[in-house]
Formats: structure tokens, C-alpha cells, sequence
């Protein structure tokens, strides 16, 4: 299964391949047999980048990216996770709730790392749930360059479900209400929906 958004990044590549290819086959080019290979092998990384797994759902609140632990504050409410381009790169709802809050900040496209990328481009998603606001940040990097959304404003998610895909990269933070105790810890690799990542404290349950 493949992202959403992601067919015309797929098919351009493959169609211009298979053109080349049939012309190098008709004039007998070498350099044309080999520039066809190479686009064959971009169209393969791309379908790799792009796809978009079934996930069995996991317990808590789970992980809104795959990728690392890269940052968790004092307070132990918000969290870091960066991804690599190895990554599926679509994000999931880290609890179910309602989609309260979409804010978009254009910025710079520096490396997706906590002491140098305040100003990057970002996205803000607001989820709205029994608990409280969780607030999800989808950064970009210097390869990410499109933040691309599923959701809008009012929708009802359930825990899991896509909000978006961060084109070739980059970072996602999570900032959790009270009531949420993080289990994770610093260097964890997580997958989106699918890792744990927050417990319900017994005296919010």
C-alpha cells in the first residue's frame, strides 16, 4: 500500500524509464539503457519511501512516526522523534479525539534537530481528547520539504489513523496533556501506531 499523494511522484519516474528504455532499445544507446536503469532504481526508492503499511495498533498512546527518540523534557510530557529517509514517513494519531486545531508556519529547511531547527517549516495538529489537547508537530528538514495533511479541521480520529506524510523527512514532536505518564525512553526506536509510547496515569483513568 502506497501514501496518499504519492502517485504522481511514482508514475513520472516510471513513465519517463520505460521512454527512455524503448528509445535506447530503438537507437541502441548505451547511455540511454543505462539512464533508464537509474531511473527504474529512483522509481523503486521512491515506492520504498512512499509506502504506507497496515499497522497493528498498540496500547497507551502510541507513536505518531517511526523513527527515534531524539528529545524528552524534564517534565516528561513532550517528546521528539526523528525520522530517517529508511522511515515510512506517513504520521499517526497518537490518541483518538477530535481534530481541534490546524496551523501552518512557514520557515527555514534546516537539519530537523532540537538546537537548530526552531525556525523550520512546521504544521501544528491539535487533537482534542478526554485527556486534554495533544499537539503534534510535523517538522521539515533540508530534504523534507512538503508537509502534506489527511486531516481537517472536526474530524473525529480514532487512535492510529493517518494525519499526514512528511515528504522525505523529517521530525515529529508531541506535547501531551496531563494525565499521560511517557514510557519510552531517550534512543527508542518507535513505529507509528503501532509503539506505545504514553500511559494514562492511574488517577486520570
Amino acid at each position: 500500500m502506497f501514501a496518499k499523494g504519492s502517485l504522481v511522484w511514482l508514475a513520472s519516474p516510471l513513465a519517463v524509464a520505460v521512454a527512455v528504455m524503448s528509445a535506447s532499445i530503438w537507437f541502441a544507446s548505451m547511455i540511454g539503457y543505462v539512464a533508464s536503469v537509474l531511473l527504474f532504481l529512483i522509481t523503486i526508492l521512491l515506492a520504498c519511501f512512499f509506502r504506507d503499511p497496515e499497522r497493528v495498533i498498540g496500547n497507551g498512546a502510541v507513536s505518531p512516526a517511526d523513527g527515534r527518540v531524539a528529545f524528552i523534557d524534564q517534565e516528561g510530557r513532550r517528546l521528539s522523534i526523528v525520522m530517517g529517509l529508511r522511515h515510512v514517513h506517513v504520521t499517526r494519531a497518537p490518541h483518538s479525539g477530535t481534530v481541534a486545531g490546524l496551523e501552518r508556519r512557514s520557515g527555514v529547511h534546516r537539519p530537523a534537530y532540537k538546537d537548530v531547527s526552531e525556525k523550520n517549516e512546521r504544521t501544528e495538529v491539535v487533537i482534542s481528547s478526554e485527556l486534554g489537547d495533544l499537539r503534534m508537530t510535523l517538522i521539515t528538514g533540508i530534504i523534507a520539504r512538503r508537509i502534506f495533511l489527511y486531516v481537517r479541521m472536526g474530524d473525529e480520529l480514532r487512535k492510529g489513523d493517518r494525519v499526514g506524510i512528511i515528504r522525505f523527512g523529517s521530525r515529529v514532536d508531541l506535547q501531551l496533556p496531563e494525565g499521560y505518564r511517557i514510557t519510552v525512553r531517550l534512543g527508542s526506536k518507535v513505529r507509528a501506531g503501532e509503539s506505545q509510547i504514553a500511559e494514562v496515569v492511574d488517577d486520570a483513568a
